[in-house]
């Protein structure tokens, strides 16, 4: 019969503390990468934002990103058909900028570096920006523009809108 000695025993919690350590560490290194990647992403959405904030100083930027828009503007509902070719342009770069943001926002959350609690009113002020149709008519033109689940977001929260304009009328 095998005895268990009390150097089986001091061996074997010896053993578990090592891959109890190894499984810690593990959790550190993919928390830490989780968090880098995170970084990485907030500083291209700092670059992206100050993009489209030079971008706004430029009156030939607007121009020539509201002349290549302004066909679809025309024909999306709820739009001022009025604006000029620069203004169409203003209007596009100041969403997208807006959008970049809430993007970043979004992403900082899926990633669960911000809480549920601190997401819910971030949450709330897209959906008032996405009942603007200028806000629509940027996420729907260029769905390639934005992270698959922030679009899968939008898209919801605009069908959430259309919903609610149908059952208020």
């Amino acid at each position: 019969m095998n005895k268990i000695t009390p150097r089986t025993v001091v061996e074997g919690v010896g053993v578990v503390g090592i891959i109890v350590s190894l499984i810690f560490v593990g959790l550190q290194m993919r928390q830490a990468s989780e968090i880098a990647i995170a970084g990485q992403y907030q500083e291209r959405t700092a670059i992206a934002i100050e993009y489209w904030n030079t971008q706004l100083q430029l009156d030939i930027s607007m121009h020539r990103i509201g002349n290549a828009v302004v066909e679809d503007w025309m024909v999306f509902p709820g739009l001022d058909k009025g604006l000029d070719a620069t203004e169409v342009g203003r209007t596009v770069i100041s969403v997208y900028r807006l959008l970049s943001l809430f993007d970043n926002l979004h992403f900082q959350y899926v990633s669960g570096l911000l809480l549920e609690p601190d997401w819910i009113p971030y949450r709330e002020q897209l959906m008032r920006n996405l009942r603007a149709p200028e806000t629509q008519f940027v996420v729907s033109r260029n769905p390639g523009s934005w992270r698959p689940s922030f679009l899968e977001l939008c898209l919801n929260l605009i069908e959430v809108v259309k919903n609610e304009n149908t059952a208020s009328t």
